[in-house]
C-alpha cells in the first residue's frame, strides 16, 4: 500500500477492532466528519454488527459507509448532529480479520 506520512494507519490481525480517536468540544449544529480511506485486502470478522473501515462518532450510531476489500482513496463522510454543547469522540475505525486501512485528509466541518 502507498504510504502517506500524514495518514493514520491500522493493520488488522485475525480479530481486530481498533481505532484512532480524537475528542472535540462542539457547539450545537450539524457536522460532517470526512476524509479519504484507502483499504487493502480488508476481510470481515465472523461476528459483530460493524465491519470494515469507517469514520464514526464513538458511542453513537453515526458512521460512514464501511469499506471492505481493496479501495483506492475513497471519500467517506459521517454526518451527525449535536443538540447541546458537548464533547464528541470521533474515530477512524477498522473492524476486520485481515487487511489494512489508511485514513487520509481528515476534516470536520459545519454542515450548512
Amino acid at each position: 500500500m502507498v504510504q502517506d506520512p500524514g495518514a493514520l494507519g491500522i493493520v488488522a490481525g485475525p480479530r481486530t477492532a481498533a481505532s484512532w480517536r480524537k475528542t472535540v468540544r462542539l457547539k450545537p449544529g450539524g457536522y460532517v466528519f470526512g476524509g479519504n480511506v484507502r483499504t487493502s485486502e480488508i476481510t470481515t470478522l465472523p461476528f459483530g454488527n460493524r465491519h470494515g473501515a469507517t469514520l464514526r462518532v464513538i458511542g453513537g450510531s453515526a458512521q460512514s459507509k464501511p469499506l471492505m476489500g481493496n479501495n483506492e482513496p475513497t471519500q467517506v463522510e459521517c454526518v451527525f448532529e449535536v443538540n447541546e454543547e458537548r464533547e464528541v469522540t470521533l474515530g477512524c475505525e477498522l473492524r476486520a480479520s485481515g487487511g489494512e486501512a489508511r485514513f487520509e485528509g481528515l476534516n470536520l466541518k459545519i454542515q450548512q
